[in-house]
């Protein structure tokens, strides 16, 4: 099954996740919302907490992707996002400077 990604690409938003939200409520599209921002304004952790996402620091990610199911079967899931990203940076550096 192939996918389509729509990748959003903002200097400034005020939670990537509500981003997200806002674009698949307004979308039929079928592709996969990613947003990806250099800074929230009020991003949302686990349970609501606030999300300290200062600018410059860190890249912010969220991912529109619908699971069916139970929660059980996302367990590892950021932990298997965290080595395809650092594998795909990786791959990125070595062309660049390789």
């Amino acid at each position: 099954m192939s996918h389509q990604v729509e990748l959003i690409v903002m200097d400034e938003v005020d939670s990537t996740n509500a981003e997200i939200v806002r674009r698949r409520a307004g979308s039929d599209s079928g592709r996969i919302p990613v947003c990806i921002s250099d800074c929230q304004t009020a991003g949302r952790g686990r349970r609501g907490r606030p999300w300290q996402s200062p600018r410059g620091q860190n890249l912010y990610l969220s991912l529109g992707l619908t699971f069916r199911g139970s929660f059980a079967m996302l367990d590892g899931l950021s932990l298997v996002l965290g080595v395809a990203v650092a594998e795909a940076w990786s791959s990125m550096v070595l062309q660049m400077w390789g």
